[in-house]
């Protein structure tokens, strides 16, 4: 039959000493459109259910939108609760999003296993709402796989506050690269908590962010807008992307709006020379949150070789050469990317390289016409570093010391 508001909401909360399976079946035949908080927290805290969740368990809910809280914390701390998550387990609910629609839904649910299934929200099209994906696999650190693309359905709109606040906060074993368009083409102001800890510690996530996942962002910032974002995605490599937080003012300052939001991430935060800003994974201005300047992205065009470090222009050779003199045979950043170094900077700037004990470096003779190099030694005067012969040289393959000897650069 038709479902009504609240039918089943808190119907098993707290039962800790239920033991067992769900039954399929146990709603029976539900249809139309969802209501309201009908299956609000009806398992949460039932921590003694085992096995996998009923296909088909909440009934057939098709072409009909979302509903106000209707999955709001319905299996919450089922820790118990094991196997995949079924696909089409809510119906094909189509639609404009809900406030609080699948909030927590699945929030420390630990042995859940398995990938996300595509189409699990069912086909989500309109304008963001509050808290709509808050929470929603919060600690599922067994569930595994890439997250699907197209998720969260075809979303539009001004950011709404909490929208996906830690939605795969401490999903630990969730794989691959992040969608293109995951959050689909969210545009507007930016509003609080909005991408708080969204994926915090997913740690093997891995390859760059996509341009642009987090829509057309503008106007003021919002408290704890991007706070912990990537915090502990280890995983991830490559720059900021040139307009991940869109076209903020960056002013006012808004509460922790950046907080740590790179880190312990694998990102390359800091921006080569020539850029105006600096990211740090951890420091300012993404770890107070209050200091951002407005510009966090490296321009587009600037050679990746020169990195700031303390108001100097550095690339550093901070690499521990195995075996004592050993050859290392590529530069490489303190951050683990791999550079040529050859420099384009003006006569005024010398190029500082800090190299670690007994480790073998290749630089250019100078930075620019008349510019020299200052040869920073981290850990004791040992070290050897290599000159090539000019600005222009091309590096040779492999940067070994028989190729540049063999190109006459050493």
């Amino acid at each position: 039959g038709a479902p009504a508001s609240y039918m089943f909401s808190n119907t098993f909360q707290g039962c800790t000493k239920l033991n067992g399976s769900i039954p399929s079946g146990l709603f029976g035949t539900i249809s139309g459109a969802p209501a309201s908080y009908m299956y609000n927290s009806t398992f949460s805290g039932c921590t003694g259910l085992t096995g996998s969740i009923p296909s088909g368990l909440f009934g057939t809910f098709t072409n009909q939108p979302p509903a106000t809280n209707m999955f709001y914390g319905t299996f919450y701390n089922c820790s118990g609760l094991s196997g995949s998550i079924p696909s089409g387990l809510f119906g094909n609910p189509k639609g404009a999003p809900a406030t609080g629609m699948y909030t927590a839904t699945f929030a420390y649910c630990s042995n859940l296993t398995g990938s996300i299934p595509a189409g699990l929200f069912g086909q989500i099209i309109g304008d963001a709402a509050p808290q709509m994906y808050q929470n929603t696999f919060l600690g599922c650190s067994k569930l595994t796989g890439s997250i699907p693309t197209g998720l969260f359905g075809d979303l539009s709109g001004e950011p709404q506050p909490s929208m996906f606040r830690q939605t795969f906060y401490g999903c630990t074993n969730l794989s691959g690269d992040i969608p293109s368009g995951l959050f689909g083409a969210i545009n507007g102001e930016p509003a609080d908590s909005m991408y708080q800890g969204t994926f915090y510690n997913c740690s093997h996530l891995t390859g760059v962010i996509p341009n642009n996942l987090f829509g057309e962002l503008r106007g003021e910032p919002a408290q704890n807008m991007f706070a912990e974002t990537f915090r502990g995605c280890s995983g991830l490599v490559g720059y900021v992307p040139p307009t991940l937080f869109g076209e903020m003012s960056a002013t006012p300052a808004a509460t922790n709006m950046m907080t740590r939001v790179f880190y312990n991430s694998g990102l390359a935060t800091t921006c080569p020379c020539g850029t105006y800003e600096i990211p740090q994974g951890q420091g300012s201005p993404f770890n107070t949150g209050t200091t951002w300047s407005g510009k966090v992205e490296c321009e587009i065009g600037v050679k990746p070789n020169e990195h700031w470090y303390n108001n100097q222009c550095v690339t550093d050779c901070d690499v521990n050469a195995p075996g004592g003199n050993s050859p290392i045979t590529k530069l490489k950043t303190s951050g683990g990317l791999e550079f040529p170094i050859l420099s384009t900077k003006p006569t005024t700037i010398a190029l500082n390289f800090g190299m670690a004990n007994d480790a073998i470096c290749y630089a250019p003779l100078e930075t620019g016409v008349g510019g020299t190099n200052s040869i920073n030694f981290k850990d004791s005067t040992s070290g050897t570093l290599y000159h090539l012969g000019a600005v222009s040289s091309t590096a040779p393959s492999g940067w070994d010391p028989q190729a540049l000897a063999a190109a006459g650069l050493l």
